[in-house]
């Protein structure tokens, strides 16, 4: 249980998780039995003061869980979804099992981007939403209201402006980053560059009134400035490349940097080079053998996770989809605590937010790392 705090500097659970820039759900200390009231205080926005008052008996988010399905799933709304997805053409007859599964995600992006949503495969609420405004009501899904989590911004942050290595005119020589960010990654570039590699870059923060669609997330990183991408021309073009692009399965990658000869033991890479024919994306797989070193593993000791490929570029689509260049920082995130609001918010006023954002502020500002924002 939560102690009781003798003043809002004494010890606990959620003073700690405070003090690292990430507000505890409100609903996760009154479940301790303390009430929670907001203050101003030197954590961002708020603080929190408590005081013993029982509340035991009530549920563990008086809010509710927001509707999200999403690959390993399973249950009476994923069999709706599946039914759902067979009626529009895009699971074949007989094959809703209630088990969300590969084929139920590839159904759900291919839904969602001919929604003009960015297609993950996640049904959150805002493919609920469109999912039943477009379908009948026998595939309605029961979906909860958005996340209303309490959102709650740790101390204001800079951006400042990092080194960038071009690596044979690939990608910008600068770029700005939230300066916990910047940390970790200046950090990592010491060790890349200190072996003869080194970080080319095709940004980190986006603006808030870019993107969107079916091509980029609504709740990207890079908004909050928790992700940076390489430059897309550096890799996965020629073997002889700053980097290699390996592929692990279900859209996974794995990004080898070229070293200088001797750095690191020599290594074979099952390289994926990617070429366009005719309109299409063709990717052939090439050995290479050199000094390489595991820049994916490298990034991961800083906090900086890889996401997967989108299933279109597979397919023969754009290279856009590929991803394999996009990295982001859950280092500095919870899971299940830290939200898009929150993250945003240290960037930028909510006065800013609301007049610039591209997205639906309201109904994706709870948003929780890992749950419904990945």
């Amino acid at each position: 249980m939560v102690p009781e705090l003798a003043n809002p500097k004494g010890s606990c659970w959620a003073e700690v998780v405070l003090s690292t820039g990430n507000c505890p759900l409100k609903w996760q200390i009154e479940r301790h039995g303390l009430q929670v009231s907001m203050v101003p205080g030197s954590f961002g926005a708020i603080s929190y003061s408590y005081a013993r008052k029982p509340l035991w008996g009530m549920p563990a988010n008086p809010d509710g869980d927001p509707m999200v399905l999403k690959r390993g799933d399973q249950g009476a709304q994923v069999k709706v979804l599946q039914e759902g997805l067979i009626h529009v053409g895009l699971l074949p007859a007989g094959s809703a099992d209630g088990k969300f599964g590969p084929k139920t995600e590839a159904a759900a992006e291919a839904w969602q981007e001919s929604q003009g949503l960015y297609g993950d495969g996640i049904v959150g609420p805002l493919t609920v939403k469109a999912w039943n405004a477009a379908l009948p009501a026998a595939y309605r899904l029961t979906a909860a209201p958005s996340p209303t989590t309490t959102v709650v911004a740790g101390s204001r942050l800079k951006t400042v402006r990092v080194t960038c290595d071009t690596l044979g005119s690939n990608g910008y020589s600068s770029m700005r980053m939230r300066e916990d960010v910047a940390a970790r990654y200046n950090a990592l570039r010491a060790e890349l560059v200190a072996l003869g590699s080194g970080i080319t870059s095709a940004g980190s923060i986006r603006p808030l009134g870019n993107g969107g669609g079916s091509a980029q997330s609504a709740v990207s990183m890079h908004y909050p400035g928790l992700a940076w991408d390489l430059a897309l021309g550096s890799g996965m073009q020629r073997t002889s490349d700053p980097y290699l692009v390996e592929n692990l399965g279900d859209r996974k990658w794995r990004v080898w940097a070229k070293c200088k000869p001797g750095a690191v033991p020599d290594v074979t890479v099952q390289a994926t080079i990617c070429s366009t024919v005719l309109g299409k994306t063709r990717l052939k797989v090439v050995p290479v053998t050199g000094p390489y070193a595991d820049f994916t593993a490298m990034a991961a000791k800083h906090g900086f996770a890889p996401i997967r490929g989108r299933r279109s570029f597979f397919a023969g689509g754009s290279y856009s989809g590929a991803e394999w260049w996009h990295f982001q920082c859950e280092g500095l995130l919870t899971h299940g605590v830290s939200t898009f609001g929150g993250e945003l918010l240290r960037l930028y006023t909510e006065a800013e937010i609301k007049r610039e954002f591209m997205g639906d502020w309201k109904a994706v500002r709870g948003y929780r790392f890992g749950i419904e924002w990945n």
